[in-house]
């Protein structure tokens, strides 16, 4: 991943790569033409992704969760539509499991606003790791007859999220949550 990080600021950087390309069509593109870019933070703080010369000629949006758990899962659910829902071979577990998935992913989220308060420190949990544990819950529900809780929770708890959290009390943490959520 480090190695993407780099390859992706090697092409945006200089006369050569994007930087250089936008300003030579800037002198003779047509005036409404906008260029959008968007990316996610880079995966450690000293690590910067997009060159400072384009970000600052950028307008920048940041598109924060929610703070409010009711919004926030609000948004969850937005990532699934109701085929995606419905093509589950067992669409009632299916609900019930993805409910629990994304109360438990607007919980964590929403914690941002404590900061650090209840984790050693605070962890980039983001709406990809919702969408592939929802895959992974298809996949696992098509697969066994019965579902398997125990599994999921592992899962859940410890590659997909817990694949984020360096701490044991704050895995523990985790993996109480969805020893409550998902049963």
């Amino acid at each position: 991943m480090l190695q993407n990080v780099h390859l992706m600021q090697s092409w945006l950087v200089g006369l050569n790569g994007l930087e250089g390309y936008l300003e030579e069509i800037a002198k003779t593109c047509h005036p409404g033409f906008r260029c959008f870019i968007s990316s996610e933070p880079p995966p450690l703080a000293d690590m910067n992704i997009i060159p400072e010369s384009i970000l600052q000629a950028s307008i920048k949006i940041a598109n924060e969760a929610p703070q409010d758990l009711k919004t926030n899962l609000r948004r969850c659910f937005a990532h699934f539509n109701q085929g995606f829902i419905d093509k589950s071979p067992k669409p009632n577990d299916y609900k019930a499991i993805l409910f629990s998935l994304c109360y438990f992913h607007s919980l964590i989220l929403g914690r941002k606003k404590f900061g650090t308060q209840g984790w050693s420190r605070g962890y980039n949990f983001n709406d990809g790791d919702l969408t592939i544990c929802a895959n992974v819950l298809h996949n696992y529900l098509a697969k066994y007859e019965q579902v398997p809780y125990d599994d999921l929770k592992y899962i859940f708890g410890e590659i997909m999220y817990g694949g984020h959290i360096t701490d044991a009390w704050d895995r523990r943490t985790n993996n109480t949550y969805l020893q409550v959520l998902i049963h």
